[in-house]
């Protein structure tokens, strides 16, 4: 099994974004990707720098 880390999933959510960010009627379903893209990258990071891997999506905490 291949190990992904939390930018590979980011990555993910972006190129849904940007496949679907001029949809009309799908203007929630991007923001929320948006939102779990930023926090996917922040926990990436604390995970890479700090090695802390939060088990939470809480954009607030993150920051």
């Amino acid at each position: 099994m291949v190990k992904r880390d939390m930018f590979y999933f980011a990555d993910i959510d972006e190129k849904f974004i940007d496949g679907t960010k001029n949809s009309v009627g799908l203007e929630d379903g991007v923001l929320v990707h948006c939102q779990q893209c930023i926090e996917k990258n922040l926990k990436g990071i604390t995970e890479k720098k700090y090695g802390i891997i939060y088990s939470e999506y809480n954009l607030v905490k993150l920051l």
